[in-house]
């Protein structure tokens, strides 16, 4: 079709729900003032209006979409028709301007004989800057990598972006190995950890922007514009820290602090499991959070979004994180290694769970849970966007201080439950299987021999930790085994341990 544009046609007109009527010859019939005429657009299909008036380019032309309209021009090279896009409508307040653009494009095709928009895609990694390594990075990250990258590594690569600001309008080859050590030891000095992870980020975006151009060149036969990354020369002067200076420098810092397991005067796992019940009967669901991860030794992340199986439709269940009572076992969707990982479920977690369910049913009866009802750790907020409790750092500060231990995250309770299992002298292949460490078969591919030795390390583990508790023992165990003697437990005045609502905290 063809008729003369103006920016009321191009802007108001001309829509996707209606199309112009075109006669035999394809001109935009009209009416006897002008109007453009229209019919309903039946079919749906995006639809090209060619610009007849007097200064416009050879082959500019309007394209209608369901989402856009954007200006393009097309002409015939030789045998082939080249068609590029100038550009959305709203990036031209005036034809002329878009006519100017059209103009430049059939400049281009002229001395090419090619799309100048394919040409643009084309160019060197020397032209490329920095901002626009990160933003291929980032696009192979979450569109073509599998499994794609979850969402906290999206955050993480955002973080370090942050960090060159300075430098990401900078093409990548101004960017020299001396302006590349001079920045990492400025910024080490503040936050050495942080640092390293920004400068690894930017070179793996390096290289990934460098593999295709060399991917590129070669089917041109042509040689790459750069085949060395400049960030290499932190790893070549060995500016990264190593294991060993890792661990030294973690110790120094304190930064890992798994709970002491061992009987002396350091121990400090009863005084964190005796306060945590202390604590339960008003924060119960962040106290059962807590307690499960640290008999699990999973992830804060994995057992937050667990759902009760028997609530699931069939088609979520094999990806969904879940809890089934009946057979005993929890079941931990997409982790963050990228494995599903399969647990069973010892008796004092199994006995925990089920006083959950039975006391979230009476919930319900008041609080009206509603969707969060299906989850094992409900949200405190009816409008919780996750529907999920995900937020246990008050709580687990509160506990600290009661019990006298100075530091403890989340992920120091998945350390000890690997403390815990040095303890038993649990060998490093099981005690890989039961935390999901690393590389490991997939669970489905367990023998029924090898799932009853993993499920009795299990049992073996939530025995020796819950035993330092000599109250949550008799409270959790079965009915096979004897109850613990009492010991004699005083604990300090308790802090903050108001509920937040009648739920006290299984809805939060």
């Amino acid at each position: 079709m063809r008729t003369q544009l103006d920016l009321n046609l191009v802007r108001v007109v001309l829509t996707f729900d209606h199309k112009p009527v075109a006669d035999e010859n394809g001109d935009v019939v009209r009416g006897v003032k002008g109007a453009v005429q229209l019919v309903p657009n039946a079919d749906r299909k995006e639809y090209i209006v060619f610009d007849t008036h007097k200064d416009a380019p050879k082959g500019f032309a309007l394209k209608v979409a369901a989402k856009s309209k954007s200006f393009l021009v097309q002409v015939r090279v030789g045998s082939q028709v080249i068609k590029t896009k100038l550009g959305d409508v709203k990036e031209f307040p005036k034809l002329s301007d878009a006519y100017k653009a059209g103009f430049d494009a059939l400049e281009a095709i002229r001395k090419t004989g090619r799309n100048p928009n394919t040409i643009r895609k084309e160019r060197q990694l020397d032209e490329y800057s920095l901002q626009e390594a990160f933003d291929y990075y980032r696009d192979y990250l979450v569109n073509e990598r599998k499994p794609p990258a979850k969402p906290n590594s999206l955050k993480a690569l955002d973080k370090a972006i942050k960090k060159f600001a300075p430098w990401l309008d900078r093409r990548v080859v101004d960017i020299t190995t001396d302006d590349i050590k001079s920045r990492f030891k400025t910024l080490y000095k503040a936050a050495p950890t942080a640092t390293e992870q920004a400068f690894r980020w930017a070179s793996s975006a390096v290289d990934r922007k460098i593999l295709n151009d060399k991917l590129a060149s070669a089917t041109k036969g042509q040689l790459p514009a750069i085949i060395q990354n400049p960030f290499e020369i932190l790893t070549l002067n060995q500016m990264y820290r190593d294991r060993k200076q890792l661990e030294e420098d973690y110790k120094k810092r304190r930064a890992r602090n798994p709970l002491n397991v061992m009987a002396g005067e350091e121990e400090n796992l009863s005084a964190f499991l005796n306060t945590l019940w202390d604590k339960r009967g008003l924060r119960r669901t962040g106290c059962d959070y807590l307690l499960l991860g640290l008999l699990w030794g999973c992830r804060k992340s994995e057992h937050a979004q667990l759902q009760w199986k028997e609530k699931l439709a069939p088609a979520d269940v094999p990806n969904t994180s879940w809890v089934d009572l009946k057979k005993n076992e929890v079941f931990f969707y997409d982790t963050k290694n990228g494995i599903s990982h399969s647990l069973h479920l010892g008796p004092f977690a199994k006995k925990l769970l089920q006083e959950r369910q039975e006391w979230m049913a009476e919930l319900q009866d008041t609080e009206k849970l509603g969707k969060r009802a299906n989850f094992v750790f409900p949200a405190e907020s009816p409008v919780s966007k996750t529907g999920h409790y995900s937020s246990p750092q008050e709580l687990l500060a509160s506990i600290r201080e009661d019990a006298g231990i100075e530091k403890l995250s989340m992920h120091d309770l998945r350390r000890t439950a690997g403390r815990v299992c040095e303890s038993l002298d649990f060998s490093e292949s099981m005690i890989r299987n039961i935390l999901n460490h690393g590389t490991r078969n997939v669970t489905a591919r367990y023998t029924e021999a090898e799932r009853k030795r993993i499920a009795e390390h299990v049992e073996r583990l939530e025995q020796e930790i819950i035993s330092r508790c000599p109250r949550m023992w008799n409270a959790l165990r079965p009915l096979n085994m004897t109850p613990m003697k009492q010991t004699v437990w005083t604990p300090k005045p308790l802090r903050n341990n108001k509920p937040k609502n009648q739920a006290g905290e299984a809805v939060a």
